[in-house]
């Protein structure tokens, strides 16, 4: 049996190191902000012989941790490739050993670092995955320790296949960390259950203090103390005044020192860091954050594991009252702060320091409902069953993952695409960061300013390159509503997002699209879309009678020009720029009478100036398409009221092929990328 148990370990360990480690190269972009504080600030101790992360809104566990691996590992490895490429350059004597100052710094930097540090990005994202990895191991280890070792195998498993983990694992961020060094810290604290020796106190303290240097979380030390308190069988005085315990306190506060001795001396600039954290994080909010729940329920933990985690911390509570209450020490501190004090919640890559604990009580009631079926084939039944339908939504995320993951970077893709599509005096609407080739002229990507298509041709673009990771931004104010307001959005509302001018303006982009370059939402990186601006300036147009421009009859395959005049009670700046017209368009006039979204919504630009200004609307009519609906709208509140004057409709002389322009495109096949899950979808 106990071979059994070691190979059932060894294929949870199997799988999840596939999980990991495939999709790592080229996995996610190497533009990520925070990524810097592993392999950047590893590579800048490196070259700068010191241990001087340089940024102190993070402790330094993690280029620690990174620049151990590097210098070990990594570096060497990528010395002897380069001698044994560089072989016979060796032998000619082109290459002299050894190499000098000069030479050594450029082929550094050049050859064994990369262009950009590239190489350095996939080496700390090799250590996030096997730390990522350790923490299995290390969930097995302590769900055995507190629930027995079949929760400790479910946990196991649970963790190996969890979405949330499996995506972190492939980007070198510190949450992965948080989660090995937090897990162990609780096995060395579970260890004084049975052992109370003074060196077990030191090295559960020193865990303590490891942990705490990751994210400068300190909820780390509840669990110890629970440790200490509960199992002691001392006086409650004795436990108080026990020399071992303030010895333990005492080793995790030097660790945490000598870790961070940089972040001491130079403490006026950590505190400054900390100060833009606590402004992030909104610290202070005291708001029940409902939609980090939802995405812990939907999306984390799928639903199923999530009814069996409930389960079992309710059945833990009762049965093993001390363990559970052991993980509680952590978990309830942390929830606090994530779900309800700061805004901790919104960012839920967060939630992967609490996973592997939250997979521990899954097992538990998992094992508890297993237990109580009878007979023997129904209990089988269950286990398979049971383990199919919680298993399969994170296994499918993380197979995506990881998959995705091993292709080319969206930015690569989109650019080669751009090169063959544009030409020189193409302008294009795009951000400063986003490729183009060198000789289209680029307008700035700024939402206040321009972001629908009738916006873009105001400005003489032609084309558009759109980043989701920007253009989504104004879809996230959902996910921080206060609490009875959030209630509503238990499920991501769609349809909330859609009818607003930012959802109406993208899906129109992406009935435009001629290039593209993403990756589904379960493999979060840069979403590129090279959209067509329709050009109708070659078309003729006669003027039509309208009588009722809220419900009005159109034809099918012509484009139609709507010319509304907005006034305005005092000036607008562009980028205050807000009230627009919209046209939505229906299959019958059923649907044109009621409150709906239309099967086709077009957006005029939006009103600034001074007084009052014609805007333009073209409208393409696709297949079915009978009647319209214009509207007066906004996009945001602004002081300056607006009303529409005059509107004159006009109509194109002649059919007009779509297909000249740019292709129909449905906007689902992008809904999860326009409207994403979470910040980014990471």
């Amino acid at each position: 049996m106990k071979n059994i148990e070691k190979v059932l370990l060894v294929l949870i360990l199997i799988a999840a190191g596939v999980l990991r480690f495939v999709g790592t190269n080229p996995g996610y972009n190497k533009y990520h902000s925070d990524e810097g504080i592993s392999y950047s600030a590893a590579v800048s101790m490196i070259k700068n012989h010191n241990l001087d992360p340089l940024r102190y809104d993070y402790p330094a566990v993690t280029p620690l941790v990174n620049y151990l691996f590097f210098r070990t590992v990594f570096i060497p490895i990528a010395w002897e490739k380069y001698y044994i490429s560089h072989l016979g350059e060796i032998v000619d004597g082109k290459v002299k050993l050894p190499l000098d100052d000069e030479t050594y710094k450029r082929v550094f930097q050049i050859e064994i670092l990369g262009d950009r540090e590239v190489n350095a990005i996939f080496w700390g994202r090799y250590t996030t995955a096997l730390l990522s990895l350790g923490s299995v191991w290390l969930v097995f280890i302590l769900g055995k320790k507190l629930y027995g070792k079949w929760v400790g195998f479910l946990a196991a498993i649970f963790l190996a296949v969890n979405f949330r983990s499996v995506t972190n694992a492939h980007i070198g961020l510190p949450d992965t960390y948080n989660a090995f060094f937090l897990l162990l810290s609780l096995v060395l604290d579970a260890r004084l259950f049975s052992k109370s020796e003074k060196q077990d106190y030191l090295i559960a303290g020193a865990g303590v203090g490891l942990s705490m240097a990751v994210k400068y979380q300190f909820f780390g030390v509840f669990p110890f103390l629970l440790a200490h308190f509960m199992w002691s069988r001392e006086s409650l005085k004795e436990k108080i005044l026990n020399t071992k315990l303030w010895l333990a306190l005492a080793a995790g506060v030097m660790v945490f020192v000598s870790i961070n001795p940089y972040a001491l001396t130079k403490l006026e600039e950590t505190l400054a860091w900390l100060s833009l954290i606590n402004i992030k994080y909104a610290m202070g909010r005291k708001i029940i954050n409902v939609y980090a729940i939802s995405y812990l329920y939907h999306i984390a933990i799928g639903s199923v594991a999530f009814g069996f985690m409930m389960i079992g911390l309710g059945l833990g509570a009762i049965k093993k009252w001390r363990e559970t209450l052991f993980l509680l020490g952590f978990v309830g501190p942390f929830g606090y702060m994530t779900l309800y004090y700061s805004n901790g919640g919104f960012y839920v890559r967060n939630f992967v320091t609490a996973m592997p604990l939250l997979m521990i009580w899954a097992g538990v009631g998992f094992v508890f409902l297993l237990n109580l079926m009878r007979p023997r084939l129904l209990k089988i039944g269950f286990l398979i069953t049971g383990l199919v339908v919680v298993l399969w939504p994170s296994v499918r995320n993380s197979v995506v993952n990881s998959y995705y993951y091993t292709k080319p970077w969206s930015y690569e893709t989109i650019l080669v695409d751009a090169e063959e599509m544009l030409v020189e005096g193409d302008i294009v609407v795009a951000h400063p960061f986003d490729p183009l080739p060198g000789y289209v002229t680029r307008l700035p990507f700024v939402a206040e300013e321009r972001y629908s298509l009738a916006e873009f041709r105001e400005e003489g673009a032609n084309y558009a390159l759109i980043n989701m990771d920007w253009a989504a931004n104004n879809f996230y104010g959902w996910m921080n509503t206060t609490f009875r307001e959030s209630l509503k959005y238990w499920e991501k509302p769609y349809g909330v997002m859609r009818n607003t001018y930012w959802g109406i303006s993208i899906e129109e982009m992406m009935s435009c699209v001629v290039a593209d370059a993403y990756k589904p939402w379960q493999a979060p990186e840069a979403a590129l879309f090279l959209v067509k601006v329709p050009d109708y300036s070659e078309l003729d147009f006669e003027k039509i009678e309208v009588t009722d421009l809220v419900n009005f009859s159109v034809e099918e395959d012509y484009v139609y020009k709507i010319v509304a005049r907005i006034l305005s009670d005092q000036p607008v700046e562009k980028n205050m720029r807000s009230a627009y017209v919209r046209v939505d368009l229906y299959k019958n006039k059923t649907q044109a009478e009621g409150n709906v979204l239309g099967e086709q919504v077009s957006v005029s630009p939006r009103y600034w100036g001074e007084g009052g200004r014609d805007e333009e609307i073209y409208v393409h009519v696709g297949k079915g398409i009978g009647y319209a609906k214009l509207q007066f709208d906004y996009s945001r509140l602004v002081d300056a009221k607006h009303q529409i004057g005059k509107v004159v409709v006009y109509r194109s002389t002649e059919e007009f092929s779509r297909d000249e322009q740019c292709g129909a495109v449905n906007y689902v096949e992008y809904k999860d990328l326009l409207y994403p899950y979470s910040h980014g979808n990471l």
